[in-house]
């Protein structure tokens, strides 16, 4: 496809915008338009329209192009981490027949200890797969940790709700976030939250056992020099988990310029598997593997039907058709996505600092 020029009306102000030459995952510099004329359909916060577009060497996606690193903030003014984490979304706390089997589960699967585990031999085995593979993204397949004291750090933790889950597992969790309103919310329900994105300075006297970024690394302007700090904060042997949305899926082929994972302008970057392997394995990561994915194309699809529409994809009611073809489309995505990993619509992976 051919670059088209972007209408003038209506746009990010021109002395706010950055062109983005080379692909930020491999650095490769043949690029051709994949999407254009992208619009914010998901916060209405971002005047303009964007273009995305394709890495010919390892098939990513980004933005040319971008808001600068000084503008993008205007970009998440309707975002939705300002308000109060939930303190009671901790392993531990839940009480019912569910929450049971779910710590059970995660006790045999990853070394924890959680008290309200179902006290039944073969508990853990009561919990289908479907739940299972919740509990792992719930608690970002975190093992229990390897010595009394290990610290871990959550990159863009929001107002710090994972951190609450972290911290029930037995961590000394850290939170680093951009967003003020987020982290004064955090920092009002008692958890340790500071304020900077990676790369930052505020974390250099630090070390961490596991660092997790959930659909973080998208936003970044340089996530290759996130990673490099990243790989600098772990302790020798220690782990970073990513998960971000992925360019391969079958949501984004059908809904195109609609697909909720694009979110432009605040996506930056979509890596591809082999573009977000290459990068870790060139900052140092060894030990690259993608995990099984998450069965969350319900949330994909039902957003992405939303903004096709040109309605509001967090509204309450469903789009129309919800509940006959795109609902079982959406199960058929997540079905495939179990048997080829490559169409998942998000892309998870760990690697270890050596």
């Amino acid at each position: 496809m051919n670059d088209t020029p972007i209408p003038a009306q209506n746009v990010w102000p021109p002395q706010d915008l950055a062109p983005q030459p080379s692909c930020p995952a491999c650095g490769g510099s043949r690029a051709q338009t994949f999407l254009d004329g992208l619009t914010d359909k998901v916060f209405s916060a971002a005047p303009g329209q964007w273009r995305m577009k394709q890495c010919q060497a390892c098939q990513s996606l980004f933005l040319d192009p971008r808001p600068s690193e000084a503008s993008i903030g205007r970009a998440y003014s309707a975002y939705y981490t300002h308000a109060a984490p939930d303190l009671a979304n901790a392993p531990s706390k839940g009480r019912n027949l569910k929450a049971g089997l779910r710590s059970a589960y995660l006790n045999a699967r990853y070394g924890h200890s959680l008290s309200n585990a179902l006290p039944l031999p073969g508990a853990a085995a009561l919990l289908n797969g479907r739940n299972r593979i919740k509990a792992d993204f719930y608690t970002r397949h975190l093992p229990a940790p390897s010595r009394p004291g290990a610290k871990l750090l959550d990159v863009g933790c929001g107002n710090g709700a994972f951190l609450v889950v972290a911290a029930d597992l037995g961590y000394a969790a850290v939170g680093l976030e951009p967003d003020p309103a987020a982290v004064e919310a955090g920092r009002k329900a008692g958890l340790n939250l500071f304020e900077g994105v990676l790369p930052t300075t505020v974390l250099d006297d630090q070390r961490f056992d596991q660092i997790t970024l959930n659909h973080v690394l998208e936003h970044l302007h340089h996530p290759g020099r996130a990673l490099e700090q990243a790989f600098a904060l772990l302790n020798p042997g220690g782990r970073i988990w990513l998960s971000q949305p992925n360019p391969a899926s079958r949501g984004l082929q059908r809904f195109s310029a609609d697909w909720r994972g694009l979110e432009a302008p605040r996506h930056l970057t979509l890596m591809t598997a082999q573009g977000l392997g290459a990068l870790l394995q060139h900052v140092g990561f060894t030990g690259v593997e993608r995990l099984k994915p998450n069965r969350d194309a319900d949330f994909y699809f039902r957003q992405s039907a939303a903004m096709a529409l040109g309605a509001d994809p967090y509204e309450p009611t469903d789009p129309p058709g919800w509940n006959t073809g795109l609902k079982q489309a959406a199960r058929a995505a997540d079905d495939a996505a179990a048997r080829q990993p490559d169409l998942a619509e998000t892309l998870t992976v760990t690697a270890i600092r050596p």
